[in-house]
């Protein structure tokens, strides 16, 4: 059986490599060049653990192919695998546009009956989208597929060669048995191969992340009690993990498990019971705040990063819909408030439009005949992208009030390079001049439509604020009118917790300015490089803007935080040491952030040694407390008294 895989990220290169493992010919198809010419050097665009090892033995043997010619790679196999990003649009949406134009590539490329496996995580519905955009490119009969992944990083190679389960979403009998037929070599039993139908295998992919996240953020939020009762919150872990009905996995407290907002002074339009007006988030937020939340939080205190959320009834914003690229008023799913401490984009464009925002805030971004291009993130916006605008009508033009909201700059002439009209429709498009990075400590503001997007201060559209798993799951309920009230609460508690350490160092320190910040730990989790949605960012962030120096070592992370912090380290707030001790030269405080195995049995006399203050925050409660303190170190774990 001869497969292709397309897309070398981390999902398609563990699968093709595994797969050639197994004695398959395997063809890996990647766009970027660089990174195949590397591949075929031995050289890793990820790290995982023995995978450069599978890799080189079996691209020696012959076995594993890499090509950047999507065309000839897929003519005469058997099955293609699509594992190419799709980017998170921090609504709980997903940008499948690499998915769908790499299907309709492979289908216009085929030479045969050929099984399509969707690999990539996506949203529920996803196949039979991709059947009802796509399948007209076929010349031959296609078995269509979703095989999600469960891969766990660092683990990544032992969960794909011994897996607990596969999961097979196919409605055909021959798709299923070749799937079956491919999988067979990694399980010892059949029974672990679960066929299932399409959208049965999308959803199982996103359940199985939310059990876990709400595991974790129940232990979390136990903790936070913990500390405030007296309890100890590892004495209560092993008297739950013990009852055979909820086991001792995922019952760890710790620092969160890895959204976008806006400043409160952007504006936007509003319905409500029949009156339109413009107003502020924050003014929005303050009316329709409940009783029970109805105080203003105190921005030095803890609950001042905390998230409050509202569900306005009948409440409805000004939206741009996307496929069909035109304004209405669109309902309000969600309205949030949380403090931020980090930077705030400033987006500024054409026609004298400015947004400020944070930094990971999402855009539908056009090209230059006003089609959707995809979407990016508001710092990674530069001057070649061009925005939705929406143009005001003339009876928007006759309302001072409304009026405001798209006019910022009203003097300001629209020339060509400026505005471009959109024929048929009332979306404009405006080029962005400039995005530049400002500290901020506030509150800010998110907000979710039915359209996921919001036209807010000058006229710019915005997508919805909302950060991917979970979020993908609350996103695909509420297309569907249902509230999962649970998992939101679990995004709500992960939210909060990321805070806890920096709030813990503000108790202990008091001011951190010029505080030097000891890091063990950049990866979200052991035995992998990446940092996405990691806890160390936010605690990096928010000790530099309160003006703390920051030393941390990760043994496998540096050249990721290095991309993530150029400018933190570019100005000496960051410095990426060789090894753990080398961070604690002077250091005033340590923070394990992850627990990786070369972090668990340090010299502690030695780290006492090297600390200008003996203070550790265990953000993992790997170390024993008592020894510690009999140590002379001011020991905090999470949730132990």
């Amino acid at each position: 059986m001869k497969l292709c895989v397309i897309g070398t990220g981390y999902v398609g290169l563990v699968a093709g490599a595994c797969f050639s493992e197994s004695g398959r010919h395997v063809i890996c198809v990647d766009i970027n060049t660089q990174k195949i010419e590397n591949l075929r050097k031995g050289i890793m665009p990820i790290y995982e653990p023995g995978l450069d090892e599978v890799v080189i033995r079996n691209h020696q043997k012959g076995n594993l192919v890499f090509s950047t010619d999507l065309v000839t790679s897929v003519q005469g196999v058997d099955v293609c695998f699509i594992a190419v990003g799709t980017p998170p649009a921090q609504d709980g949406s997903a940008d499948l546009s690499q998915v769908f134009a790499v299907a309709e590539a492979v289908l216009k490329a085929a030479t045969g009956r050929l099984v399509l496996v969707v690999k990539s995580t996506v949203p529920v519905g996803t196949q039979d989208q991709l059947r009802a955009h796509c399948e007209h490119h076929a010349r031959f009969p296609v078995d269509w597929v979703s095989n999600p992944e469960f891969l766990r990083e660092g683990l990544a190679l032992k969960d794909f060669l011994e897996p607990d389960r596969v999961v097979i979403g196919c409605n055909t009998d021959r798709g299923s048995e070749m799937m079956r037929d491919l999988y067979r070599p990694f399980v010892e039993d059949a029974s672990q191969i679960l066929t299932m139908a399409p959208r049965d295998a999308e959803l199982c992919k996103y359940a199985c992340n939310a059990m876990l996240a709400t595991r974790i953020s129940f232990m979390n939020d136990l903790a936070n009690l913990c500390e405030r009762v007296g309890a100890n919150i590892e004495q209560i872990r092993r008297g739950m993990g013990t009852d055979h009905r909820i086991g001792h996995h995922f019952l760890y407290a710790g620092v969160g498990y890895g959204g976008s907002c806006f400043v409160g002074q952007e504006t936007l339009q509003i319905r409500y019971q029949g009156r339109v007006e413009v107003l502020t988030f924050e003014e929005l937020f303050e009316r329709f705040q409940t009783t029970e939340t109805q105080d203003e939080p105190d921005e030095t205190q803890e609950d001042a990063f905390s998230l409050c959320s509202l569900a306005p009834n009948g409440l409805e914003a000004l939206s741009w819909d996307p496929e069909r690229q035109n304004f209405s008023f669109s309902p309000v799913m969600a309205l949030t408030r949380r403090g931020y401490e980090g930077e705030i984009a400033h987006l500024r464009a054409s026609m004298g439009t400015h947004i400020a925002c944070t930094g990971d805030h999402p855009f539908y971004v056009l090209d230059e005949v006003g089609d959707v291009q995809g979407i990016k993130l508001a710092n990674e916006l530069d001057a070649r992208d061009w925005l939705p605008f929406h143009l005001p009508t003339a009876e928007t033009l006759q309302n001072d009030e409304i009026n405001s909201l798209f006019c910022s700059t009203p003097s300001s002439q629209p020339t060509a390079s400026d505005l471009r009209l959109n024929k048929g429709n009332p979306t404009a498009r405006v080029r962005v001049k400039e995005v530049t990075m400002e500290p901020y400590k506030g509150l800010v503001y998110s907000l979710e439509t039915a359209y996921q997007t919001v036209v807010t201060t000058g006229g710019l559209v915005a997508h919805n604020c909302f950060p991917k798993d979970t979020q993908a799951l609350l996103h695909v309920a509420r297309q569907h009118d249902y509230d999962l009230r649970i998992v939101q609460a679990v995004e709500d508690v992960n939210a909060h917790q990321k805070s806890v350490p920096f709030l813990k160092l503000k108790r202990l320190l008091g001011d951190l300015r010029n505080k030097k910040i000891a890091l063990w730990g950049l990866a979200f989790k052991p035995e992998t490089d990446d940092m996405r949605e990691a806890p160390s960012i936010v605690l990096i962030q928010r000790l530099i803007e309160a003006g703390a120096r920051v030393s941390a070592y990760d043994p496998v992370a540096e050249e990721t935080a290095g991309a993530a912090f150029s400018d933190a380290l570019r100005s000496g707030a960051l410095r990426l040491c060789d090894d753990e001790y080398q961070a604690l030269d002077q250091a005033d405080a340590l923070v394990l952030v992850t627990e990786w195995l070369a972090f668990r049995d340090p010299d502690f006399e030695q780290v006492r040694r090297l600390m200008r203050q003996p203070i550790l925050i265990d953000g993992r409660n790997i170390y024993p407390p008592e020894k510690l303190k009999a140590l002379g170190f001011v020991y905090e774990g999470i949730g132990r008294s």
